[in-house]
């Protein structure tokens, strides 16, 4: 289920500093009810977005033997792109909420140098 604002319980992170002019950025929210956190990451892992490769995935820490912890899965184009998707799930009940973060550049777009020794990262 879509939501147009960001639904009680779904993970809510920093927005990455833009490191390329001019970059576009957006954040969507939805809510599945039916689905736990774990089962979502494993279906986000399993089905990269089209014309895109899961480039990296992450499970959130848990205590004990908890489950349903959620995670962050990233689809990119290439390994180390600066445009990427980013999934953020969080368990809410028995369901899950997701977070997607979405950059892109323009064709134009200029991005700045990384200091020596260092990268860019998703976003900028």
């Amino acid at each position: 289920m879509t939501s147009r604002t960001q639904p009680a319980g779904v993970a809510n992170g920093a927005t990455p500093r833009m490191w390329c002019t001019p970059m576009a950025q957006a954040v969507g929210y939805w809510t599945l009810p039916g689905m736990s956190a774990d089962d979502t990451l494993t279906w986000l892992r399993a089905h990269p977005s089209q014309g895109m490769m899961v480039a990296s995935s992450s499970t959130n820490p848990q205590s004990g033997n908890e489950a349903n912890v959620g995670g962050t899965v990233v689809d990119e184009p290439e390994l180390m792109s600066l445009e990427a998707l980013i999934f953020t799930v969080t368990p809410i009940g028995s369901g899950a909420g997701l977070r997607a973060d979405a950059f892109a550049k323009a064709t134009d777009s200029t991005c700045a140098t990384p200091p020596p020794g260092t990268m860019l990262g998703i976003g900028g």
